[in-house]
């Protein structure tokens, strides 16, 4: 079997550009798709919390304002929370050396023509 395997790819490797590249399309898509599918297997399982927590469901009631209700809400929360991130000053300064950037006391460049 995996002989088959070997030689499989081995003839992939030797043949030509457009059908490797159509090989490694189907091969990525399909091993994308088999991640995709584990990945949503795995969150459709029932995992228990260690501690016993219920999570509370709500309900579905209220449509399509009350979801944008809340969706307004949660980004004004994440807005306020940013903007005051944003507010706080640096209440501290690492001391550095003071630097003497005059242009007078650099040395002269010599200017090099390109051909």
């Amino acid at each position: 079997m995996f002989n088959k395997a070997f030689n499989f790819f081995t003839n992939i490797r030797n043949a030509d550009e457009p059908t490797r590249k159509l090989w490694l399309v189907i091969l990525s898509g399909t091993s994308m798709l088999a991640v995709i599918f584990m990945w949503v297997i795995f969150f459709n399982l029932d995992i228990p919390h260690p501690d016993g927590y219920v999570v509370e469901v709500k309900s579905n009631e209220g449509g399509i304002i009350t979801k944008i209700s809340e969706i307004r809400s949660t980004l004004g929360n994440g807005l306020a929370a940013v903007s005051d991130k944003l507010a706080v000053k640096n209440r501290f300064s690492v001391g550095a050396d003071d630097r003497d950037f005059i242009l007078g006391s650099l040395e002269p460049v010599s200017i090099t023509r390109l051909p």
